[in-house]
């Protein structure tokens, strides 16, 4: 997946639907901006139980609230051992810094 930079707004996402079958590394959202299209993953196989709908009338969350009201999905994990596996926030942040 790439990252959009939030210098070029984000004007349209395309989000799942609802019941969809998901395995992890699969495509769940594609997020246009004005200079780029990125595909979003899912981190988790699973099935979406929901979606932000938000999102279709407001792509721009996805620049001004990342963490808070631009969430993509809510997938029920089929296999929660792969949770160890995951980064938290600290880690994460961590390796963004890395470059």
């Amino acid at each position: 997946s790439s990252g959009i930079n939030a210098e070029y707004g984000v004007v349209f996402i395309d989000i799942p639907e609802v019941d969809t079958d998901v395995d992890a590394g699969d495509e769940i959202a594609s997020v246009e901006s004005v200079k780029a299209v990125g595909d979003v993953s899912s981190p988790i196989g699973g099935i979406v139980k929901a979606v932000n709908e938000a999102l279709s009338d407001t792509p721009t969350l996805i620049n001004s609230s990342p963490e808070d009201q631009a969430w993509i999905a809510e997938i029920e994990i089929s296999d929660v051992s792969v949770l160890d596996n995951l980064m938290d926030k600290a880690a994460y942040d961590a390796f963004l810094l890395q470059g």
